[in-house]
């Protein structure tokens, strides 16, 4: 299918470099199935169904008890078990067993997988749907010390498959592979597909092309989930081979030593180093420690730290939805950070250009990820000295805790009341997240103050008159506390 003229793509393929086969042309039936929210809300468990290997690690379905989009979260390794072909008679055959076992009655067995207190409320016509256009498969059991694959069609030509099982015969396999090169390069110095690159083409949306794994919300967070994981131990797995061009002799045994209080040799064995370009990793925080450190020196303390939150409301995030016909933003994690970046840079943009709390001398963010999976910004401000507030009165100007007029400034107060109002919560609400022991973290309500001020340790208490009032769409009323 060729590209519109106006659609170009270049973080996905680098710009044509990176060239991997789409996915399969599904049926329409099958497609069909994607619209279904039965099917969309146990996704999981239909695919686990028919995966030959089982999917192992600790996953907390807690999170996902109280309001808010589902979240996968797991801890721990992630680990992939093929199983064995001849499975144990007291828990019975499952996954890949279940595509060489009493097939006639394939349905009930795959089903019977599933029993438990915490079982899905799974449809069987769902499943018979599956097994009958799941590709051609091949019912033949390896004999002992032998191998096998599960192929599509005439078995003379594995070229198509599910899952090819082989040596280290340097045959092709399905996925990533260390051989993948990238197109534009070739000989001894092409450069390795890597496996963040394999991804990356893999979750890009692309105009005219039915993506599975895209349109399958909660089986796409699992697929992201894994892909990190696959991410991670590939970098893992590089700067443990490669060592000595890391200087790690020469670096990480002083630091780690002096970094834990070693002052004698025979506690400094080998390690593996790693270095400051690994993201998350103990040099990686320690050098921003750093860098946080060398801006206060030449600037001083900062003198606003300015917490900016993503919205899945915002027109550019809709309107992708709206354009696809899609229903749930939180399903499309992968636009939700795209548009967000796009924000964060345009935020500080305005803060610099529009100097809004004066001129900007330097300015430091990052970026996190609540508990329910949306981004949010952390910066933190330094301002010219004349801009610098040094008065308590000073902090009016900037900031309010206060309901706004809705007559004087009705977008405001739409914006204030929709996205900026606590709770409701303490005898009102018992249940909300913010409550632990009875009381609110937040410490709300707060106490009505007729003006801002600091106390003692320097934090501002801001200004809260007890005049406005405001009655939420649930009918509590609320007001500046």
């Amino acid at each position: 299918m060729s590209t519109p003229q106006h659609l170009r793509y270049h973080r996905c393929c680098r710009s044509g470099s990176v060239v991997l086969p789409y996915p399969s042309r599904m049926s329409d039936e099958f497609m069909a199935l994607f619209t279904n929210d039965h099917f969309l809300w146990d996704i999981r468990a239909y695919i686990s169904m028919f995966s030959m290997t089982s999917f192992g690690a600790d996953v907390d379905d807690d999170v996902n008890d109280s309001r808010g989009p589902f979240v996968f979260k797991i801890s721990g390794q992630i680990s992939h078990k093929i199983g064995s072909l001849y499975p144990d008679p007291q828990k019975g055959p499952q996954f890949l067993y279940l595509y060489l076992f009493d097939t006639e009655n394939e349905v009930d067995n795959r089903l019977r997988v599933f029993d438990g207190p915490r079982k899905p409320n799974l449809d069987a016509s769902i499943v018979l749907f599956l097994v009958s256009n799941v590709p051609d498969r091949r019912y033949d059991l390896p004999s002992p010390g032998s191998l096998g694959c599960i192929v599509s069609g005439d078995d003379s030509n594995c070229t198509a498959y599910d899952i090819v099982v082989h040596s280290n015969s340097g045959r092709p396999q399905h996925g990533w592979s260390p051989r993948l090169k990238l197109r534009n390069e070739i000989g001894v110095n092409a450069r390795n597909l890597t496996v963040n690159m394999y991804y990356a083409y893999h979750i890009h949306a692309r105009h005219g092309i039915w993506s599975p794994i895209l349109s399958a919300p909660r089986l796409f967070q699992q697929y992201l989930v894994d892909a990190d994981t696959c991410i991670e131990a590939a970098r893992l797995d590089y700067i443990s081979k490669h060592q000595d061009s890391l200087r790690s002799k020469y670096v990480s045994g002083l630091y780690d030593a002096l970094s834990k209080g070693n002052r004698e040799g025979r506690f400094v064995g080998k390690r593996v180093f790693l270095p400051t370009s690994f993201t998350g990793g103990t040099r990686y925080m320690y050098s921003h420690y750093q860098d946080a450190l060398a801006i206060c020196r030449v600037y001083g303390n900062l003198q606003y730290f300015i917490t900016f939150i993503c919205n899945v409301k915002w027109p550019e995030i809709r309107r992708y939805m709206d354009r696809y016909h899609e229903k749930d933003p939180n399903s499309r994690a992968y636009i939700i950070a795209r548009v967000f970046k796009v924000k964060v840079h345009a935020f500080v943009d305005f803060l610099k250009r529009d100097k809004t709390f004066g001129d900007v001398d330097a300015y430091l963010y990052t970026i996190e990820f609540q508990k329910r999976g949306l981004p949010h910004c952390h910066t933190l401000l330094w301002v010219n000295s004349s801009s610098k507030i040094r008065h308590a009165e000073d902090v009016d100007r900037y900031i309010t805790v206060e309901l706004p007029d809705p007559v004087a400034e009705p977008a405001l107060y739409r914006t204030i009341t929709a996205c900026m109002i606590h709770g409701p919560c303490g005898p009102l609400n018992e249940k909300a997240p913010c409550m632990k022991d009875g009381k609110c973290k937040k410490h709300f309500p707060k106490p009505f103050l007729e003006s801002t001020f600091f106390d003692s340790d320097g934090y501002v208490c801001y200004k809260r008159s007890s005049a406005a009032k405001h009655i939420t769409p649930r009918g509590i009323p609320i007001d500046n506390v």
